[in-house]
């Protein structure tokens, strides 16, 4: 089982406990986390309020998928 860094989690933290009216981006190098990150935050979120709105945006599709 992967965890998450302690960077990682600050930023997991931090977006969970946003208004949710900020627009948060996930940077970094290649290799960094942002997409394990990411899918953290959204399995979070969504595990904890049923209802939540999660909008994903990404550059490419496959960087979707």
């Amino acid at each position: 089982m992967v965890e998450l860094t302690q960077m990682q989690e600050k930023v997991k933290n931090r977006v969970l406990n946003s208004s949710g009216k900020e627009v948060i981006t996930l940077r970094g190098y290649a290799g960094t986390g942002k997409t394990f990150t990411a899918t953290e935050i959204i399995k979070e979120k969504i595990y904890n309020d049923k209802s939540a709105f999660v909008c994903v945006i990404a550059p490419t599709n496959a960087a979707l998928g």
